[in-house]
């Protein structure tokens, strides 16, 4: 598609504007990353953690641990897991936002005292610092990303049960 535009002065003759064809731009289409932090970015988030090993750990190890610790939380518990290496000496941390738990101050407690395999770092999660846009730049690894429980959409609480 080409889009009619006048030229710049320079290009103007005998004081007619002569038109010039230039290609319109078309919008964007998002790209699977985006699209993917959009749908995650829709769903109600309680916790951003930062759990590490004590051991090191393979993947796979790391992938049981997470799995049995969430497990253990609520039955709805839900989560969105990314394993990095660390730069220091290649160890493997997670980077998890949680949600289906609430997030009152008990919560934050329960987690923090339950991992027992290493230091965690447990914050209320916001979205405005991006933690599943940071989760996302180790998606480049498939395996590296994972998908725990089912979550739910987020919608505005109304006050008064309404």
């Amino acid at each position: 598609d080409r889009e009619a535009r006048p030229r710049s002065k320079d290009e103007k003759s005998e004081g007619k504007t002569r038109l010039a064809l230039v290609p319109q731009e078309r919008p964007v289409e998002p790209s699977v990353r985006e699209q993917f932090a959009r749908w995650l970015e829709g769903f109600r988030w309680d916790w951003w953690v930062t759990p590490t090993f004590r051991y090191p750990k393979t993947q796979s190890q790391a992938v049981v641990a997470i799995t049995q610790w969430l497990a253990s939380k609520a039955p709805d518990v839900y989560a969105v897991v990314a394993y990095e290496r660390g730069s220091l000496g290649d160890r493997l941390h997670v980077h998890a936002v949680i949600g289906g738990i609430g997030c009152h101050p008990i919560q934050h407690n329960h987690l923090a005292r339950s991992w027992r395999r290493g230091i965690i770092d447990v914050e209320p999660y916001n979205p405005k610092e991006g933690g599943i846009r940071y989760m996302l730049d180790f998606a480049d690894d498939p395996d590296g990303l994972e998908l725990l429980g089912t979550p739910v959409p987020f919608r505005l609480r109304r006050r008064g049960g309404k």
